[in-house]
């Protein structure tokens, strides 16, 4: 049966994914707006990791207000600042102000992941929360393929700035879709069936935290909210929540890098024109809005909603093809080129849905902003550190740029995180150590 959980999905994914076109384009045109502006690699690469440098720390602010006030209005106040900041980015003529604009916009920017995540996982049931979360992803998984195609046109043909001044005004359809159609919790919906309620309640029914009296009458009671807070302390010390922490800290710094430098490394080292890039970094992402989707039916219903499995397959199944892909010779056949960018794409982001789930299923939704909002907190600053450490890996060769030690670095933290996936124990697996106990 239609669930208004849906809508919700779509309008938040669509949100985010406007707001991800920003990143992603920004590091698209990096060699049009270096070239204009002036700016080397460590600068160009300083330049990107600035939008994280308030966006790290805003991951938790975000996550404890959406908790105590609501996700709603936080999401909001992200996405106006988005239009603003977004158009101010048009004007930047020194490195200087593009700096300053980056800060800026990494804090109205840092109030929209968390509070959006914490709606969805709060509105979804545990047996479809990969997959909702999987959706949610194709907003930072599907920008990265389209934004290459139209930011290498409109840049080509009206200049970088153009595609910075549509896509402010671009921000007024996600505010108002949110506005409108976007609630909180489910029984805020005034419409919402009892069964959809029941649904998205259902940890909380078997667990007894909430009974079907208080479905029925469509009112979840303040005290159930109340109890299901868990002190801050007691989520930052918990030792799934470190690991998961760990692993996003080293996935991020992975994401950002790649993000950040594999335009460039296709432009610089296999010489293709501003279009032709763009489309080769289009296939890379659009494979991997493939590869999330299906990672995330397999953690719901292949692996009865646990995680780690997903995890461990996604990296191990990246690093071979992303090492075949940076060794590549100058030269070689597009086909090759497309192959291991299409491999390498499609595994990458597989881990996205089972990993945002983690932080609703370690505690509660109710606590979700919280620990997901650590969790971006810690990951986000390897991904400050990736564009501006990934600009001092890539060296200069007689023949130009050589990007070699940037793919092994890239590798080995594939590698770690395989490993460290390994060991992030889910609820699942919680639940059967202490059965056995028993």
């Amino acid at each position: 049966a239609w669930r208004y959980r849906w809508v919700i999905l779509a309008i938040l994914t669509f949100a985010y994914f406007i707001q991800y076109l920003d990143k992603t384009k920004t590091a698209v045109l990096l060699p049009l707006i270096s070239k204009d502006i002036g700016m080397t690699h460590a600068q160009a690469g300083l330049a990107i990791s600035a939008a994280i440098w308030l966006y790290a720390p805003m991951q938790l602010v975000a996550g404890l207000m959406a908790d105590k006030f609501g996700s709603k209005k936080l999401t909001l106040l992200s996405i106006a600042g988005f239009s603003v900041f977004t158009f101010w980015m048009s004007i930047c003529h020194t490195f200087g102000s593009l700096l300053s604009r980056q800060v800026i916009f990494g804090v109205f920017n840092g109030f929209e992941f968390v509070p959006s995540a914490r709606v969805i996982n709060r509105w979804f049931p545990r047996g479809l929360r990969a997959r909702a979360n999987a959706i949610f992803s194709w907003s930072w998984v599907a920008a990265p393929a389209v934004a290459p195609l139209i930011a290498t046109w409109l840049g080509a043909a009206y200049g970088w700035r153009m595609c910075f001044v549509i896509l402010a005004l671009v921000g007024v359809v996600p505010f108002t879709l949110v506005a409108i159609y976007v609630h909180n919790r489910p029984e805020e919906y005034k419409k919402i069936t009892t069964d959809e309620l029941k649904e998205a309640y259902e940890e909380e029914l078997e667990s007894g935290s909430l009974t079907m009296q208080d479905i029925e009458s469509r009112r979840i009671r303040p005290d159930y909210v109340t109890k299901t807070k868990v002190p801050l302390k007691q989520i930052i010390t918990n030792d799934k929540v470190i690991m998961l922490a760990i692993f996003n800290l080293v996935t991020q710094f992975c994401f950002w890098g790649i993000g950040t430098w594999l335009p460039s490394y296709l432009f610089e080292v296999h010489g293709f024109k501003l279009t032709t890039m763009g489309s080769y970094v289009a296939v890379y992402y659009a494979a991997g809005v493939v590869g999330c989707f299906l990672a995330g039916f397999i953690s719901d219903k292949i692996f009865k909603g646990r995680r780690r499995p997903v995890l461990m397959l996604s990296m191990f199944g990246f690093v071979p093809f992303f090492i075949i892909m940076g060794l590549l010779p100058v030269g070689v056949s597009p086909v090759l080129l497309v192959l291991f960018m299409t491999l390498t794409g499609f595994f990458w982001p597989m881990h996205y849905g089972p990993f945002l789930s983690y932080s609703a299923e370690f505690f509660t939704p109710e606590v979700y902003g919280a620990c997901a909002g650590f969790v971006g907190f810690i990951g986000y600053i390897g991904a400050m550190l990736a564009p501006y450490v990934g600009g001092l890996l890539i060296t200069t060769g007689t023949g130009g740029p050589v990007y070699t030690k940037f793919f092994m670095v890239i590798a080995i933290c594939g590698v770690f995180c395989g490993i460290l996936g390994a060991f992030i124990k889910d609820s699942r697996d919680t639940a059967r150590q202490n059965a056995s106990a028993a």
